[in-house]
């Protein structure tokens, strides 16, 4: 990345460039100032994105730029045509997916809640042209805390954080995203409610999101969804003590899994059947 330069990219190249010099040069190595540098060569001409005017932002925030912080989040909002204020908000919690697994359990707890409490607030009720923004920066989140290790997802703070996040993910793409992206940050609640061992809400989620997928069987099967799903749904089922009904649905997941034609699905889905075995009671 370091010997790119960015204006050899082609325009439609530029948006992946500026999300991994976030989560490369930031968020891997720590190199913010970097990042920042690369950003700003990279807007230097016409086509600017309001995607890559935010990642710009996050990186200038993570790196202590105010001055630059300012300018790439007052022109996300004006591309937008959002609140400042609003925008500002969405370029802290831009920023914190990449940063927050640098910091302790109680940290990155404290820090997310922070952030959430202000997503929380009456400005953030009605829709608005940020909602997806929101929604996806709250989903990384989320994902970011659910990564940590066991012992970390024992802290309280984390804990209530992890799960406001997802539910706020929820919540926004309720509001801006498709039924499948829905349908998605259910599955994101399954998976948070099986980290945190609450078996019963984890079902609760799964099924509901299965229910919403064959409520809209004609917009396309989803069978990769469904097989992680019904994985999700067969450890809850398991955990619960409901040894029938969750060998059905491991069967039913294990047979849509064995028709991926993709190897990176096939090994997807075999690394979280493992990690759920290896977290089952006993």
């Amino acid at each position: 990345m370091r010997s790119l330069d960015p204006q050899s990219l082609a325009p439609a190249e530029l948006p992946g460039f500026a999300f991994l010099l976030n989560h490369v040069l930031g968020e891997k190595f720590g190199a913010w100032r970097e990042a920042l540098a690369l950003h700003q060569r990279s807007l230097d001409f016409p086509g600017v994105t309001p995607g890559r005017l935010r990642l710009a932002a996050a990186a200038a925030f993570a790196a202590g730029d105010a001055a630059a912080t300012r300018g790439f989040t007052e022109a996300y909002a004006a591309a937008v045509k959002a609140d400042p204020g609003r925008a500002d908000e969405v370029v802290r919690l831009s920023a914190a997916v990449c940063t927050v697994q640098r910091l302790s359990a109680a940290e990155a707890g404290q820090l997310a809640q922070d952030l959430l409490w202000a997503v929380e607030q009456p400005g953030w009720q009605q829709a608005t042209s940020l909602d997806a923004a929101v929604a996806a920066c709250l989903n990384n989140l989320a994902g970011a805390l659910q990564e940590r290790a066991p012992a970390d997802l024992r802290d309280p703070v984390l804990r209530g954080a992890l799960l406001r996040c997802a539910a706020q993910a929820h919540r926004f793409w309720a509001r801006a995203g498709t039924w499948v992206q829905v349908e998605r940050a259910l599955y994101l609640r399954a998976t948070v409610a099986t980290a945190l061992e609450d078996f019963d809400a984890a079902l609760g989620f799964s099924r509901e999101a299965l229910a919403l997928i064959a409520a809209n069987e004609a917009g396309g099967p989803q069978p990769v969804d469904r097989a992680f799903l019904e994985l999700e749904q067969a450890h809850a089922c398991e955990c619960l003590g409901q040894v029938e009904e969750g060998a059905a649905a491991r069967l039913r997941a294990d047979r849509l899994a064995a028709a991926f034609t993709d190897a990176g699905l096939q090994a997807w889905y075999a690394a979280r059947r493992a990690a759920l075995a290896g977290a089952s009671p006993g």
